[in-house]
């Protein structure tokens, strides 16, 4: 249950980066960011499942090691999803830094 409901919300995260001007028939790329292995396993397996591809969507899966630069590159705009925890997220968030916060359930 929780592997289908982890996949439903990262589809809808990367539905909501897609414009509605753009056409059914074009792939979206989508850059996630990770820095540990805990949780990602579920993106993995729906990549290679081919759920995302389903959905015209391409996962760019980027291994970046440490909190804060891989925060640094979320707000840079180089990433549209980074998936961490930790003290630079919320360090960042009280320091005025425009980022959504999403707890895993």
């Amino acid at each position: 249950m929780r592997f289908k409901s982890f996949c439903v919300l990262v589809i809808l995260i990367g539905l909501l980066f897609i414009g509605q001007s753009r056409s059914f028939g074009q792939t979206n790329n989508l850059r996630i960011a990770f820095n540990g292995f805990g949780g990602t396993a579920p993106i993995f397996l729906g990549q290679d499942a081919g759920i995302f591809r389903k959905h015209n969507l391409t996962l760019e899966m980027i291994f970046i090691p440490g909190g804060s630069l891989s925060l640094q590159a979320l707000i840079g705009r180089s990433l549209e999803l980074l998936l961490t925890g930790g003290p630079p997220v919320i360090n960042a968030y009280l320091q005025g830094a425009k980022i959504k916060i999403m707890p895993a359930r």
